[in-house]
């Protein structure tokens, strides 16, 4: 580089003398230099680029020594949580706190109070959310509390339409599971999703709950992999407001095996089991404040022989609580749904009264004691037996009572 330029400054040397002898040149000897003339300002013009950048090189050059040197003499300050420090720089003092979370935890602690009873009471249970999750090792009695939480779900409404889903075809349920087989899992996602789409499309929110069970949710999330996901997830996430209920039941609660995201499990009340408690809490907790409050308390249950569990609301913090002693009765007589152009249309079928749920022999009854003919009074009439009608259904309800 500086061989270069010194041929440089040399060229312009020599260029600008002969500018100097230009009259002395014939004419068109004077173009020439005149080129030369231009080629040296341009040399110059370079050169003073060229000055300028080594300039500001030499001031960053400057800026990172003493950088350097300000982070040689830096120190880090670890404090531990709800610790403080004054920190002081010239004439400047700041107070710092590391923070913590155990006040929130608290806080939220405080709002479930009531659910942190040694027995689990599944009434209270019910009411903190709108789907369910069952997850536990083979043989901890996962069926029985899902048919306890059944029993719940459908108190308000006894002729809710159930869905199970069982691919490895288990024993204990109240009704024979309507898929049995891991390929025709998807084909009855599918239709459950039509029929709450259906709802969403003519914004039915008062049609009878509609309650799909779903077994071995980690080997069907293995085998069918994104599809199950993402139509269980459409589910879930508008089933809530179309009276859809939806009940998971597997063996590990870890996000990495099930593929369901914390903010998935907001909107499931969780039941975990046995070593199922025991992976949640060392894998899978959120807050680390509360591990080594739900580890003793799940341990001195297992100690005393009792059925330990750590229940997870949702949106609320986990606890631990003792799983009472439950008979695996089904309260209520289930009718299957099916699978083929599900959801079953109830006018399909016929009872005595030519409805599904007595609903004609209520309203007739009421009618006959002077009650006045009107959609209101039809649905406080219905509330009080659990009953609901959609819109849709109250002129065919009413042509029948009046018979």
């Amino acid at each position: 580089m500086k061989q270069l330029e010194i041929k440089l400054i040399a060229l312009s040397i020599i260029a600008f003398l002969m500018y100097l002898c230009k009259d002395t040149l014939n004419e068109y000897m004077s173009h020439f230099l005149s080129v030369a003339l231009a080629l040296s300002v341009v040399v110059s013009f370079y050169f003073v680029i060229a000055g300028l950048y080594k300039l500001a090189m030499l001031r960053l050059d400057y800026m990172e020594r003493v950088g350097q040197v300000a982070q040689a003499n830096r120190q880090t300050l670890l404090l531990s949580a709800g610790q403080s420090a004054v920190i002081f720089d010239n004439d400047t003092q700041t107070m710092v706190t590391a923070p913590t979370a155990q006040p929130m935890v608290e806080a939220i602690q405080e709002t479930i109070k009531e659910q942190t009873a040694r027995l689990l009471n599944f009434k209270k249970l019910i009411k903190t959310a709108y789907h369910f999750a069952v997850q536990g090792s083979t043989g901890d009695g996962k069926t029985t509390i899902v048919i306890e939480l059944l029993n719940y779900i459908r108190e308000p409404f006894p002729n809710a339409d159930v869905m199970i889903i069982d691919p490895k075809n288990g024993d204990g349920w109240p009704i024979k599971p309507q898929v049995t087989s891991l390929e025709k899992v998807m084909d009855a996602l599918q239709s459950a999703w039509a029929g709450l789409k259906k709802r969403v499309d003519s914004r039915d929110k008062s049609s009878p709950p509609v309650i799909i069970i779903i077994d071995e949710h980690d080997w069907l999330t293995e085998d069918l992999g994104d599809e199950y996901i993402k139509t269980i997830r459409k589910i879930f996430k508008v089933g809530r407001e179309y009276n859809y209920h939806l009940i998971l039941i597997g063996q590990s609660p870890l996000s990495k095996d099930n593929k369901l995201s914390g903010s998935d499990w907001d909107n499931f009340g969780r039941i975990m089991l046995g070593k199922a408690a025991t992976k949640f809490i060392k894998y899978g907790l959120t807050w680390k404040e509360m591990r080594k409050d739900l580890e003793e308390k799940l341990g001195q249950l297992i100690k005393n022989g009792q059925r330990a569990s750590i229940i997870s609301p949702a949106k609320y913090l986990p606890f631990v609580a003792e799983i009472p002693h439950i008979e695996p009765a089904i309260n209520f007589e289930i009718k299957p749904i099916r699978i083929d152009n599900w959801p079953t249309k109830r006018s399909d079928i016929k009872k005595t009264d030519g409805r599904t749920d007595g609903r004609v022999k209520i309203l007739r009854k009421a009618i006959s004691k002077g009650m006045p003919i009107s959609r209101e009074n039809c649905r406080i009439v219905l509330k009080k037996h659990g009953l609901q009608f959609s819109n849709s259904d109250y002129q065919k309800l009413m042509e029948q009572a009046r018979k």
